[in-house]
């Protein structure tokens, strides 16, 4: 059962009853309803309410994903040179794009240092323009 409620006054009533030196009636209703108004009965809660909207616990590295009128669970993909582990509380991404090779011509003494993705090249070559 729904409930479209978007604001629930609170009883204008003592909170502790002098006569029974409890809660008062009024305030033990408003207390026990307001996780009723928040969910539909299913023990879900809504995401117009501040829910998921989800039931379900998810697996190792699921993430809620909006899907443009609520959320679905998924696990990242993938892809060329990247891969994913999913753990308990994790996901890990690596690098496994295999190692580059670079060739490069020329005449005099060219030096190329570094590691994948980043190299520096020096050379001591002459450079001589031609013009024309």
């Amino acid at each position: 059962m729904a409930v479209n409620i978007s604001q629930i006054p609170a009883p204008r009533v003592p909170l502790v009853d002098v006569q029974t030196n409890t809660v008062s009636r009024e305030w033990f209703i408003w207390f026990n309803n307001i996780y009723v108004i928040t969910g539909d009965g299913s023990g879900i809660t809504a995401v117009a309410n501040g829910g998921t909207g989800l039931g379900i616990i998810p697996t190792n590295g699921q993430l809620l994903i909006g899907n443009g009128t609520g959320y679905t669970l998924g696990t990242l993909t993938a892809g060329t040179g990247i891969s994913v582990t999913n753990g308990a509380g994790s996901i890990s991404l690596a690098n496994t794009a295999p190692d580059q090779v670079i060739s490069l011509t020329g005449e005099g003494a060219t030096i190329i240092t570094g590691t994948y993705p980043n190299f520096t090249i020096n050379s001591s070559e002459v450079l001589t323009w031609l013009s024309m």
